[in-house]
């Protein structure tokens, strides 16, 4: 079961017996706000990126605008897609293909975030 992740999560619970999910590295931030994942500080494209939405969206500066910008000179259709969680947007894909060729499904003109 933990094949597809490098850091072996999901992980059986013995005690529980139920498999405990990623809790993106809560107890990293406790303490500290500005900490960085186990994920996005073993990313070796500096793909992914934690913070606040002003930092990563929120203003014409922030990192996904910028990675937009760039993007835009090297591929012809580059789009941000959010991905909603609790009535927030909790993910950005910044992707410069069709979302069908990551495994994304297009529920009208909204990415629909469980894979095909």
């Amino acid at each position: 079961m933990t094949d597809a992740c490098p850091y072996g999560i999901p992980q059986l619970n013995t005690v529980t017996n139920t498999y405990v999910k990623c809790d993106f590295c809560y107890d990293r931030f406790i303490g500290n706000p500005t900490a960085k994942t186990a994920c996005e500080q073993a990313c070796p494209v500096n793909a992914i990126k934690t913070g606040s939405y002003a930092e990563i969206y929120g203003n014409n500066n922030s990192i996904a605008r910028q990675a937009y910008r760039a993007a835009k000179r090297t591929h012809l259709f580059p789009r941000i897609y959010m991905g909603k969680g609790k009535g927030r947007t909790n993910v950005i894909y910044l992707l410069t293909d069709t979302p069908a060729a990551y495994g994304f499904r297009m529920r009208g003109r909204q990415m629909d975030f469980d894979l095909i």
